[in-house]
């Protein structure tokens, strides 16, 4: 889900598309209805949870708050997916910036996002931004004080990180995040961490 760019099913309008792709979110409902048949069926044998995947920005908070009162939900990844409602992978949000610059605004919206969120579980693949970084990978050294900062929030917070398979798909030359920022998080007494696999 990522608001700011993608709009929900029921907006009222026609959904746009980008190719073949609808720019919009989850159908909640349908999404609900069938976590519920799902426990109907298979409840006795295995446990079913509800999560969703959040593409936040501080502009968006308020739409997640929303969702989470209606929606229960068992499990929520706080994810870095856009800022500024422009998007990594188009290279909308890195263009005509330097790579420090737009390196130092990800990281400065992540810090912002986990000090002002706490209805999340785990912060989502968090250095997704080297994935569409065209010029290279940004040395840790750089960011090393404001993701130790992250960090911190997040531990203190009880909350965990995500290691994101996707990085050998993408080749990848480190894992996401990286094994710098992954030492860092056990360093610092991390102690919840999760698979994602896409």
């Amino acid at each position: 889900m990522d608001y700011g760019i993608k709009e929900d099913w029921d907006c009222g309008h026609p959904i746009a598309y980008r190719g073949e792709e609808p720019l919009a979110n989850v159908d909640y409902p349908r999404y609900f209805a069938k976590i519920e048949e799902l426990r109907h069926i298979y409840g006795g044998r295995i446990a079913i949870k509800a999560g969703l995947e959040f593409g936040m920005q501080m502009h968006t908070i308020p739409q997640y708050r929303a969702l989470v009162e209606k929606y229960p939900l068992d499990f929520i990844i706080l994810s870095v997916h856009q800022v500024e409602d422009q998007e990594f992978w188009t290279q909308d949000f890195q263009r005509n910036r330097s790579q420090q610059e737009y390196n130092e605004r990800y990281y400065g919206e992540m810090f912002d996002l986990v000090k002002s969120c706490k209805d999340y579980s785990v912060l989502g693949h968090m250095d997704l931004i080297v994935r569409y970084d065209e010029k290279g990978v940004y040395p840790f050294e750089k960011i090393e004080e404001v993701v130790s900062e992250i960090l911190k929030t997040v531990i203190a917070d009880g909350k965990g990180i995500e290691l994101n398979t996707s990085y050998r798909r993408y080749g990848l030359k480190d894992t996401t995040p990286s094994m710098d920022i992954l030492k860092r998080y056990w360093q610092l007494g991390g102690e919840i961490s999760c698979f994602g696999f896409v």
